[in-house]
């Protein structure tokens, strides 16, 4: 299921290098540009929730083999779409894709891990990230090496994987007493998902509008594309690094300590990052995109263990509705530098970060302890 996550989320990285590469090829205004990081989260996030459910009733084995197909089809001949209009299909195809596997994904790994969840979840999790951060270099790499009219070249790991998924993951189908009738355990617990919920879209909002915006604000300063997928390489793979320490540290002492971290921790740094010069801006973007993730498999593991027998839409509430209307975030730097400029809506997304602080001191604060709720 890692190695899954790691490919999986792969493709959707492919936007933020390639967005200038869009803005120039269809004349896009920065308000357009952003709508397509929207697009690309509320398919690849937002339509978590639905497969999330199906996957509670139906099996997860379909959604985890066929949803990586999707993503590296259509999100691999992205570049290739002749006008704006179908570069949106393409996004929100592969986005769906991308969808359908991470509520079964993550719900098997964190019941196959009977010590240590928040751990397993965090490696889960950074895998994603792992796969962001490699996917911006990998698209730079086809298109730099062998031209934009055959990126299509790209899809060839995600193809080898989709193999690998439908030969290895588990065919077994959720015990009828593992769901609960009528979504009743979810509106049970309503009001702590809810919190949880509210946590994780301020952070995936002030993520999302970054890592769409990152090569575009570099490039107004005068850096080439390669260096702005760089950077979003960079901001990505340390925040997979803060997953791990976030996972690892949460299971031993308070949880809420370590989300109250990533939601004050990261503003000076994302600022440092506007107004710093080389090289102290990639250090403090570096810094800033681990303290971001530390809290990410956290809110994860509580949204699954509030409701052990609906996992998976459990965590498409966690991970894939809260991302998904976070990506918002993305539409929202795009309108606001239309108006302002790129640093100064980044300036101002970086403090959105503080409004997750209000809601942690409501969740659960007892140490996350192995094997407590049997997941399935």
């Amino acid at each position: 299921m890692t190695l899954g996550h790691f490919v999986d989320d792969l493709y959707p990285g492919f936007l933020p290098p390639l967005l200038p590469v869009f803005i120039d090829k269809f004349g896009l205004s920065l308000a357009l540009a952003g709508v397509l990081g929207t697009v690309l989260a509320l398919t690849t996030s937002l339509a978590q929730f639905g497969f999330g459910c199906l996957a509670d009733r139906v099996g997860r084995r379909f959604f985890v083999v066929v949803g990586p197909l999707m993503a590296c089809v259509f999100l691999s001949v992205m570049p290739l779409a002749p006008s704006y209009g179908l570069l949106v299909v393409f996004l929100a195809l592969g986005g769906l894709g991308v969808a359908s596997f991470h509520p079964s994904a993550v719900s098997l790994t964190a019941s196959f891990a009977s010590v240590r969840r928040n751990l397993a979840v965090a490696i889960f999790a950074s895998a994603g990230a792992v796969g962001a951060a490699v996917g911006a270099m990998f698209i730079l790499a086809i298109v730099t090496s062998f031209g934009v009219e055959r990126s299509y070249l790209a899809m060839t790991p995600g193809l080898i994987l989709v193999l690998l998924l439908a030969f290895g993951t588990p065919r077994a189908r959720p015990r009828p007493s593992a769901v609960a009738p009528g979504g009743s355990s979810i509106l049970k617990h309503s009001k702590l998902l809810s919190l949880v919920w509210a946590v994780a879209v301020i952070r995936a909002g002030v993520v999302m509008g970054y890592e769409n915006f990152i090569p575009v604000i570099v490039r107004e300063g005068g850096g080439s594309l390669l260096f702005g997928g760089t950077a979003v390489f960079l901001f990505l793979m340390c925040g997979s690094v803060g997953g791990l320490i976030g996972g690892y540290l949460s299971d031993r002492i308070d949880p809420r300590k370590i989300l109250l971290f990533s939601s004050i921790a990261p503003v000076p740094f994302l600022i440092a990052f506007l107004l710093a010069g080389p090289p102290y801006d990639l250090i403090a973007l570096g810094l800033a995109g681990a303290s971001l993730f530390a809290g990410v498999p956290i809110t994860i593991v509580i949204a699954q263990e509030a409701v052990p027998e609906r996992t998976s839409t459990a965590s498409s509430l966690a991970m894939g509705v809260a991302w998904g209307i976070g990506g918002f975030g993305s539409a929202g730097v795009g309108a606001l530098g239309d108006v302002i400029g790129v640093g100064g809506a980044l300036f101002v997304l970086a403090l959105f970060s503080l409004a997750a602080a209000p809601f942690i001191p409501f969740l659960p604060g007892r140490k996350a302890e192995a094997g407590r709720v049997p997941l399935r």
